[in-house]
């Protein structure tokens, strides 16, 4: 990855107004884990290509990693008003608007996504972590195994949902998914 970002600094110290190469140099910077400059790179595209669906997204996302959440949601915004069917810019508020503890928010944004696809397992995980901060523990749990069903290796969600007994003192099931959760981490 650094030698593609020395490559990619190179094209674009030629032509530094090439909106692809600046996303790319995002990309690559995100790989790299530098995830203040990728949200520079992206940005700067963005200011030569304001519109690019993609790296709105990327950007969006690599906000709310940054924990910026309410520039995320700017960017977010923007993006469903410019892509109506853009379901992760949905999903990605929903853990903005949660973040916030904007809870009612989130779960709009829930049922806006679900409009456009009601089978997408990273909106079941967010709204779970919004309904569990809200002590609706029950629900969050439905939501985190709907989460399972549709995708079984999805990383965290067993431990989520070992929390969610745990907090309700059901040390069993607790136990139960806390074994998932170790027996599906290859590392």
């Amino acid at each position: 990855w650094a030698e593609a970002l020395t490559e990619i600094d190179a094209a674009i110290a030629i032509n530094p107004t090439n909106a692809n190469w600046l996303a790319q140099r995002g990309f690559v910077l995100e790989e790299l884990g530098r995830w203040e400059e990728a949200a520079d790179a992206y940005q700067q595209s963005l200011d030569v290509e304001a519109a690019d669906r993609d790296v709105m997204l990327a950007l969006g996302a690599v906000l709310l990693r940054l924990e910026r959440f309410t520039q995320a949601l700017t960017v977010l915004d923007e993006l469903a008003r410019l892509y109506p069917d853009c379901e992760a810019s949905y999903c990605h508020r929903i853990q903005a608007y949660a973040e916030l503890g904007q809870h009612d928010r989130a779960e709009e944004m829930f049922y806006l996504a679900q409009q456009i696809n009601d089978e997408c397992p990273h909106c079941f995980y967010a709204i779970g972590v919004s309904l569990f901060a809200r002590a609706r523990r029950d629900k969050a749990i439905f939501c985190w195994k709907r989460v399972l069903e549709l995708e079984p290796d999805y990383y965290g969600v067993n431990l989520r949902i070992a929390e969610a007994y745990r907090a309700d003192r059901d040390d069993e099931q607790a136990r139960e998914y806390l074994l998932g959760e170790v027996r599906g981490d290859r590392g």
